[in-house]
């Protein structure tokens, strides 16, 4: 297939054109055909920043290689042959210019390597399937951009790491922890499987975990999970919330697939109550616990390394939450989509009858912490129905936009489509209450962006003599045409996030810089 050509053009961040954020724009050719793009996939060289665009439609995948400075150095063009692999679960890179991106099918047990090679402009694909049909897929990740397949066999006490190593065969290591004490939701002693497939209220689910970066405002939907995993500093780590009294959590380093095992009391409200619910979230330096009961709420922060306490809260039913900076918010519900809760007492009802959840984000030198609860809802109608395990995103039939492939995309989509009671509270470095209201997060200024496309750019006028004027002459043009939803696309790059959006008629792929905003100069300290 015929080589395609792109043209790049770079604006200057010191420059007061077209809204600052611009940082590359490019034009794209897979609309020549008539078919329109049905997705964009962005991987990022963890080895050297460079990025990689691949754009699909029904037939044929266009890929675009960038290097740090955002300048297009190769494309291709190939056949899109992931048949019926409509999963994507993760990505590997070989050198500078081979390409991999690992899909599954709908079932999770076929699974696909496709190697873009941008020397040669071609793609491959090859299958390949776990060492045993007993084993169940857990989720992928990528480190120095070693893509590693996790699973565990049925009701067993070992993990298999799957090192994907382009189109050669796939090199399996596995880890027994036969010799640690697992706790089951009763307290009793189980296996390792049982943690994945058992929830604390005793349901049987899918193994598939969740993939968190503590980095991002995550929702409820998606840290509500009993079982999680995080990738820090190069090392995988899985946190398991089953029992209400304790936190198991193992630390496996990839390299050498050494491991550790830690148990965390939680013990916030210091008591032992039949109703009780607990879950955890791990941040960069803090474990958070949360405990909920029909009486009471505990909160808890912990170092994570020498497990001192940092913070510990607890309120009671007929307490007021005085640290709280939102009002108690129930967003969702199939007649009411908003609603403000008035009482403690409600807040702990909701929490307690559904799958409790607490996120901290920490944009700059203040924690924003989130505690609530989702809960599916049950309806008829084909409109309100969440598919999937997460509000109202399909984990299994949207490509990217899956809990496996790009947690970003995944996190933003979950922002914007909660079905949840959640309360926000805001505190320092030292973990002292903050009065006043909660800033903008990242996900806010993008949404805010999507919004009002039409107000943003109608802000600005290129010049002819101006970088990129050929392209946003027809600026009002680029809004009455709009912008493809399909091709949109969210990820994290360096200590920033990138939206990519794709303007219809002008055939241009434009990539947008967003940062946390500051925080409020209102705020103020409550000790």
């Amino acid at each position: 297939m015929k080589r395609l050509t792109a043209l790049l053009c770079i604006y200057c961040f010191a420059s007061n054109l077209f809204a600052q954020d611009v940082l590359a724009t490019f034009k794209n050719k897979v609309d020549d055909t008539n078919l329109s793009i049905k997705e964009v996939i962005p991987v990022i060289n963890q080895r050297n920043n460079d990025l990689c665009f691949f754009v699909l439609n029904s037939k044929n995948v266009y890929g675009y290689l960038l290097n740090e400075n955002f300048e297009i150095e190769k494309s291709l063009s190939s056949e899109d042959r992931r048949r019926k692999y409509k999963t994507l679960i993760g990505y590997g890179i070989i050198d500078k210019f081979n390409y991999d991106i690992i899909l599954t099918n709908t079932n999770k047990t076929k699974f696909a390597t496709v190697n873009f090679s941008f020397n040669t402009g071609t793609s491959e694909l090859k299958e390949f399937e776990l060492d045993n049909p007993q084993e169940k897929f857990i989720q992928t990740v990528t480190i120095n951009n070693i893509c590693y397949l996790i699973a565990i066999a049925r009701d067993s006490n070992s993990l298999k790491f799957y090192k994907l190593d382009g189109l050669n065969p796939p090199k399996s290591n596995q880890i027994d922890f036969s010799d640690e004490h697992f706790i089951d939701r009763k307290g009793g002693k189980t296996k390792l499987y049982t943690l994945f497939k058992v929830t604390s209220s005793g349901t049987i689910t899918e193994a598939d975990t969740p993939k968190i970066d503590y980095d991002l405002p995550n929702t409820v939907e998606v840290v509500s999970e009993e079982k999680k995993i995080y990738v820090r500093d190069h090392k995988i780590v899985f946190t398991f919330d089953i029992n209400k009294d304790l936190i198991q959590i193992i630390t496996i380093h990839p390299e050498d697939f050494s491991y550790t095992f830690k148990t965390h009391s939680k013990n916030v409200l210091e008591i032992d109550q039949p109703t009780k619910k607990s879950n955890s979230f791990l941040g960069k330096d803090a474990l958070y616990t949360l405990e909920v009961s029909k009486d009471s709420l505990g909160f808890q922060a912990t170092n994570y390394h020498s497990n001192e306490v940092i913070k510990q809260i607890r309120i009671n039913k007929n307490d007021s939450i005085t640290f709280k900076n939102t009002s108690i918010v129930q967003e969702g519900g199939v007649y009411d989509k908003y609603r403000e809760l008035e009482s403690t007492q409600k807040l702990l009802r909701k929490l307690r009858l559904a799958d409790l959840g607490i996120s901290v984000y920490k944009p700059q030198d203040q924690y924003e912490i989130t505690i609530g609860s989702k809960k599916e809802m049950k309806t008829t109608s084909p409109m309100l129905t969440p598919m999937g395990n997460f509000g109202a995103i399909p984990i299994a039939s949207l490509g990217s936009v899956n809990m496996f492939f790009n947690p970003t995309l995944f996190a933003y989509y979950n922002y914007n489509g909660t079905r949840s009671v959640y309360v926000k509270s805001l505190f320092d470095k030292d973990f002292n209450h903050i009065k006043g209201e909660i800033s903008k997060n990242i996900f806010d200024l993008v949404k805010d962006y999507t919004e009002n496309r039409k107000e943003y750019i109608n802000q600005y006028k290129i010049p002819k003599n101006q970088p990129g004027s050929d392209i946003f002459s027809d600026k009002n043009n680029l809004i009455i045409n709009g912008f493809n939803k399909d091709a949109e696309t969210i990820f994290k790059y360096k200590s920033y996030l990138i939206f990519g959006e794709y303007h219809i008629k002008s055939k241009t792929y434009i990539l947008r810089q967003f940062k946390p905003a500051t925080s409020g100069k209102e705020n103020h300290i409550v000790n």
